[in-house]
């Protein structure tokens, strides 16, 4: 099932595109898995300057936001990897999210 209802990958694309040029190490994977799916990976040094580019890019634009917070999932590993991750944004609001500031 897909989630979004009217972005196509293309524009998602272009959405990337926009915040690699904010964040400099950003790909992104995508495929079908009983439904379209795309995977933004973000490497950086600054964990809390790139959760906000993702959100001011992505999360809380003007035009698309809305439908991707409503197909989104965001976490953030740490750094023992996955063991101690934080949840940033969940399409599920009855999920528990972390906080940048949870990081330590």
């Amino acid at each position: 099932m897909d989630r979004l209802e009217t972005l196509t990958e293309e524009c998602i694309n272009d959405l990337i595109q926009t915040l690699s040029s904010q964040i400099l190490n950003v790909t992104s994977e995508s495929g079908d898995d009983n439904g379209r799916y795309i995977n933004l990976f973000v490497e950086s040094d600054d964990a809390v300057g790139a959760w906000d580019a993702m959100k001011t890019s992505l999360l809380a634009d003007s035009m698309v936001g809305n439908e991707i917070r409503t197909a989104a999932i965001v976490t953030m590993t740490g750094r023992n990897g996955w063991d101690d991750y934080l949840l940033l944004h969940h399409f599920d609001p009855i999920q528990q999210l972390d906080t940048i500031q949870d990081m330590g």
